[in-house]
Order: C-alpha cells, then sequence, then structure tokens
C-alpha cells in the first residue's frame, strides 16, 4: 500500500515540476488491496490522493464462529478438496482479520477466497478507465512526447506490488492475479497479457543483516513455489473465486514477475520504506521516460519467452522452461536538482509554520508583560490583514 501511495505521489510531483498542472491523467489508476477493512497507512502518505484503498474484510469480520471466514470457506462441499491441503488449522489462527492476517500468508488466502466479491466491480472499473486512455494525448503533448498522427494507443500494463514475506500480499497476490487475468473480456483481454509484478523478497526486510521476523522466510518461499509452478503448469481457474468466470489464458499467477531486494552487492538499504521510496523512483521513470518503457516493454518483455531455463525437479521431466523469474533494479544519476527542490519546499513550508507561531514571541511575551504582549499580537494582526488585503 505504501508503495502505491509514494508511485501516485512521485508521478504527480514529476508532472508538475514538468509544467504539467492537469494532474495526473485518469488512465493511470492506482488500487490498493489488503486484508484490513481500513487502511493503517499513516503520516504524509496517508494524505496522497487519488489511491483507491479495497479492504477486502468487513468492519465486523471475524475468522472463526459460524459466520467466520474459515467457516464460509468450509462449509462449501464443492470446495472441500480444493483448499484441503492449504486451509490453515482454525484452532491454531488467533489473528483479528479486520486489522491483517498476522504473518500467516494461508489465512490472507482463506480472506481473499472469501471476500474477493469486492474486487470484481472495482477491476472493471479500473480496466474501463485504463483502456479508455483519458488525459494520456494532453499529458504527453505537455511534455513534449511526440505523437504519430493516427497511430494505435498502447495496451495498459497492471504492475502489481506485493511482498513476499508477509501474510496478506503473500497470500493474496497470486488470486488477485488471477482475478485480473479472469477478468480479460469484452475490451479488457489486454489483462491476460500485459501482467507484471515487482515481489519484494525478504531481504527487504532483514533489517540487521542477519535475523528475519517469524514467517517472513516460509512465507517468501512458499509464495515463490507456488509463483513458478504457475508459470510452468498453469493451475486450472480458481473455483473459490466463483464470481470471476473468465478463463486464466496461457499462465496462472504473474506472467512476469521480479524479485526486488535491499542490495545490488554494493548499495544497501537498511530500511524497507527506502525500497518502497525506490521502486516508486523507477515506476515513476518506467512511466514517463518513452526510451525506459520502450527498452522494458520490447526487450525484457518482448525476449522473456526466448529465454529458458533447465528445471531438474523430477515432477517437471528436465526440461528447457520458460524462465520463470526475473529481477529489477534502478539508478539515477543527477546534480541533486529534484532532491534539493524538495528540500526548498519543505523547508518553506517549515518555515511559514514558525513564523505564524512564534513571530509574536518577543521579550515582552516571554518574561509576561501584558500590555507589551497585547500591543505585540496586535501589531502583527494589523500587518497580516494588511498583506492580506495587499493580495
Amino acid at each position: 500500500v505504501k508503495t502505491i501511495r509514494m508511485i501516485r505521489q512521485r508521478l504527480e510531483r514529476e508532472l508538475l515540476s514538468r509544467g504539467y498542472t492537469a494532474g495526473v491523467p485518469d488512465a493511470w489508476q492506482f488500487v490498493a488491496v489488503d486484508v484490513p477493512n481500513v487502511e493503517d497507512t499513516r503520516g504524509p502518505l496517508a494524505t496522497v490522493k487519488g489511491v483507491r484503498y479495497v479492504g477486502l474484510t468487513d468492519q465486523n469480520s471475524s475468522y472463526k464462529g459460524d459466520n467466520g471466514a474459515d467457516a464460509r470457506l468450509a462449509n462449501s462441499a464443492l470446495m472441500n478438496g480444493y483448499f484441503s491441503q492449504w486451509r490453515p488449522d482454525p484452532e491454531n489462527v488467533h489473528t483479528n482479520i479486520v486489522v491483517g492476517a498476522g504473518q500467516q500468508r494461508a489465512v490472507g488466502r482463506v480472506v481473499a477466497s472469501v471476500f474477493h466479491a469486492k474486487l470484481k466491480a472495482v477491476i472493471a472499473q479500473v480496466a474501463s478507465a485504463c483502456a479508455n486512455g483519458g488525459g494520456l494525448v494532453e499529458c504527453a503533448s505537455a511534455m513534449g512526447i511526440a505523437l504519430k498522427p493516427g497511430a494505435r494507443r498502447p495496451q495498459p500494463l497492471v504492475v502489481l506490488v506485493s511482498s513476499l514475506g508477509g501474510g496478506a500480499g503473500s497470500g493474496i497476490f497470486l488470486d488477485v492475479a488471477d482475478m485480473l487475468r479472469m477478468s480479460a473480456q469484452g475490451n479488457n483481454t489486454w489483462l491476460q497479457s500485459n501482467l507484471c509484478s515487482l515481489l519484494y523478497d525478504p531481504s527487504v526486510f532483514d533489517k540487521d543483516g542477519t535475523t528475519l521476523e517469524t514467517g517472513v522466510a516460509p512465507n517468501s518461499l512458499a509464495a515463490i513455489a507456488e509463483l513458478v509452478a504457475g508459470q510452468w503448469e498453469p493451475w486450472p481457474r480458481p473455483i473459490v473465486l466463483s464470481d470471476f468466470q473468465g478463463n486464466l489464458g496461457n499462465y496462472s499467477g504473474v506472467e512476469y514477475p521480479f524479485l526486488v531486494g535491499s542490495s545490488n552487492g554494493v548499495l544497501s538499504y537498511s530500511e524497507p520504506e527506502q525500497v518502497y521510496s525506490a521502486t516508486a523512483e523507477a515506476i515513476s521513470s518506467w512511466v514517463l521516460d518513452p526510451d525506459v518503457s520502450a527498452q522494458i516493454e520490447s526487450f525484457t518483455f518482448g525476449n522473456w519467452g526466448q529465454k529458458s531455463v533447465t528445471s531438474t525437479l523430477p515432477l517437471h521431466g528436465g526440461a528447457g522452461t520458460r524462465m520463470p523469474l526475473s529481477a529489477i533494479g534502478f539508478s539515477r544519476v543527477g546534480l541533486g536538482r529534484r532532491r534539493f527542490a524538495l528540500y526548498a519546499e519543505e523547508r518553506m513550508a517549515r518555515l511559514a509554520v514558525e513564523r505564524m507561531l512564534t513571530l509574536h514571541h518577543t521579550a515582552a511575551v516571554r518574561e509576561g508583560r501584558q500590555k507589551e504582549m497585547d500591543a505585540a499580537i496586535e501589531r502583527v494582526q494589523r500587518h497580516f490583514v494588511q498583506r492580506v488585503r495587499e493580495h
């Protein structure tokens, strides 16, 4: 969720810096999906507009009980054989799903299975907005990007961002990808062929270089195993996602998965937020720079199927197969003007607030001399009113 908000924030700032003031084009849609009923993002990021949050649970949802998520899944005889291998024992689940999946990816998947209907209308709406391309021509023109007359608009691209080590994201990202695939109907057939993901590996959450939070390592291993399985041997349409009736296409889950870590061997980030920020910068460059996007889409995606690896797994027969995973990184060389502009913006805002709060703090105020204090306040007030009238 934080990464999605950072991407939206970076794009808006970059467009403004290039002189485009009409806002982020409607063709660029931002949806954050998580288990908690209410988004838990705090601080300045929570004020970023233009991100639709979908909390899968309801205010009164529970995991256990007659009406709990587990019972709603287990009571369907049709699905019993489908979830019997991965459904967690409810006696061992003690998390409140209204606030999260408790680092248990199987719990996250149960929640996605039971509450997936919430996403059907959202996917349809955002896919339609992306396909309509609202604001793209005006944005490209204002940024000096040449458009050939009569050129066909490129198909939209879905970028799914998730952690591999958590409970919610790790447990639901493959099902969300399948929901997108099964929504590929009518004018939205591009959803099956233009689906990539950026997945945070365990190193992102390894703060001291030696230990990981409980659950991160096994969650990541299981998520990668399922991801690779969907690449090599597509699974049948998930019957637990009963509100989605379309086909999965040639693959299950994500077609172009990229791993994102905390280090490139030279530079290492110590906090997850630093990795989120770098990822947001990478995607904003991908979106706004025609050369970068052409490089990724033509060479990376275009050649993906040409690269193969040899599987030594007995169940896979040792055959050559499609490369299941790749990695992505980002770097930028500059003079620091963007960072200085951001610093200046925040510095000026801070000075303005401090001036408003402390301008009347004269010696009289500090010493408590009431008459002089009243006079100072009145003087500042008259000056402020005069300046407002002048402007």
